[in-house]
């Protein structure tokens, strides 16, 4: 028992280390079971202070080096899974990350072992510049931590999707080829080499989304 706790403690401390914005940003870490292409449960292990919930997470110095090397999303879709729902799809180029590329295989392993991964994310705003920028920190199976950046202007009603189904799929292989392909709907089993990344809670995203909304009907 005594082994069990001083294990969550290290998992706990590493999030904190690396979720800890100066005090002033919130971290959620999640468990997700099962593979990567079903549902995903969720627990939530640290909850961001209620009187924060409208705190749109803007981009320090603290988080430049994620933001510096994010991986910009390429193309969305929409995926239908076998239960019906409607998952918010992006494509991104991990050929210079083959950490993040091995992610569907390391998590599949995973799933068959029975194991959960861990993981945390945290979401920046750069309104100025249109882009919202979304960093992931695998800490179990493995430890990968990587981010994904998000031209407003293109990814808005993905990013809308994302903040209502809490979920996102990050495909890493064989974008749309057209631009017409946007948003487009397709089925979940036909993306190959992807991941799917619990989101909840999203005050975050929600709180950025009415910021950029806000500032684009004054504007």
């Amino acid at each position: 028992m005594r082994g069990r706790w001083g294990r969550a403690g290290a998992i706990t401390g590493l999030l904190v280390a690396i979720f800890g914005d100066l005090g002033r940003r919130a971290w959620w870490a999640y468990r997700a079971g099962g593979r990567e292409q079903r549902a995903i449960r969720t627990s939530i292990v640290a909850r961001r202070p209620a009187d924060r919930a409208t705190h749109v997470p803007l981009i320090t110095p603290a988080w430049q080096p994620f933001v510096a090397q994010a991986l910009p999303v390429q193309a969305t879709a929409v995926a239908l899974t076998d239960e019906g729902d409607q998952l918010p799809v992006v494509w991104i180029d991990a050929a210079q990350r083959p950490d993040v590329a091995d992610l569907p295989r390391v998590l599949n392993n995973a799933a068959q072992a029975s194991d959960t991964p861990v993981l945390a994310t945290q979401w920046l705003a750069d309104l100025p510049a249109r882009r919202v920028v979304l960093v992931v920190s695998f800490v179990e199976p493995v430890t990968c931590s990587w981010a994904l950046s998000f031209d407003l202007l293109q990814c808005k009603p993905t990013l809308e999707l994302a903040a209502i189904t809490a979920e996102l799929v990050v495909a890493l292989r064989n974008p749309p080829s057209t631009e017409d392909r946007q948003l487009s709907l397709m089925p979940l089993r036909e993306i190959p080499l992807s991941v799917r990344l619990p989101l909840a809670p999203t005050v975050q995203l929600h709180a950025i989304l009415t910021e950029y909304t806000r500032g684009a009907v004054v504007s």
